[in-house]
């Protein structure tokens, strides 16, 4: 049995989520691919009363138990193939996370990588996105709500993954071959609506025409 060829590549997601949170545990990351990646997150708090917060990160894998990484206001980790990072705190804090994610692509039989992207508004509680191909593809999704809801990723085959938005309703959530993702959360009929940007790069590859141009030609010389 022969290698099935591939054309492989390494692309760049990047987010920036803003923090509001009570005293607790939150996830602002989940990542439900199965792909190689390694990221840098970096994280910067304050609190309401100036006094520096206690906090810490919590690296989820795929497999095998969670790593903690107790900070103050500022921490920058690289993590590897997780599946979740989640911040954890004794007190009110507000700040920002930033991902940077390099992960690897592959494209069966040589097809190429092209990228589509939008940022979509709405000002209901609802949003959906439905994918109707059948290519393999990577995307990052960053919502960014008015305050917390449920996002559900729905994949072409198996059970739904529901995943709870924070209380600002800012997450990141990379997805793989998903037939849908919706989100439910606040309105906003006043002020900013609520948006989800959406990053996919995807796998393409135009049929081999060759066998049909050649017996179009042998037809015309038979004519």
């Amino acid at each position: 049995m022969g290698i099935r060829k591939q054309n492989c590549e390494v692309l760049r997601h990047e987010a920036t989520i803003e923090i509001t949170q009570p005293a607790g545990a939150f996830t602002y990351f989940t990542d439900l691919t199965e792909n190689h990646y390694k990221a840098m997150i970096d994280v910067r708090l304050e609190s309401p009363t100036g006094a520096p917060p206690n906090a810490q990160l919590i690296v989820t894998p795929r497999t095998g138990t969670d790593t903690i990484i107790d900070f103050t206001e500022t921490a920058t980790i690289q993590i590897e193939n997780a599946r979740a990072v989640t911040l954890k705190t004794t007190s009110a804090v507000a700040g920002v996370m930033n991902i940077i994610k390099d992960f690897c692509i592959c494209c069966p039989d040589f097809g190429e990588v092209h990228r589509h992207e939008g940022t979509f508004s709405f000002r209901g509680s609802k949003f959906l996105f439905t994918d109707l191909t059948e290519n393999h593809y990577k995307a990052l999704v960053v919502v960014k709500g008015r305050s917390g809801g449920q996002v559900v990723v729905t994949p072409r085959m198996g059970n739904a993954t529901p995943i709870a938005l924070p209380p600002l309703g800012q997450s990141a959530i990379q997805i793989e071959d998903a037939q849908a993702l919706s989100v439910a959360t606040a309105g906003a009929p006043d002020g900013p609506p609520n948006t989800v940007q959406i990053i996919k790069d995807f796998c393409i590859s135009c049929p081999d025409q060759s066998n049909d141009e050649s017996n179009s030609d042998e037809s015309s010389d038979l004519a």
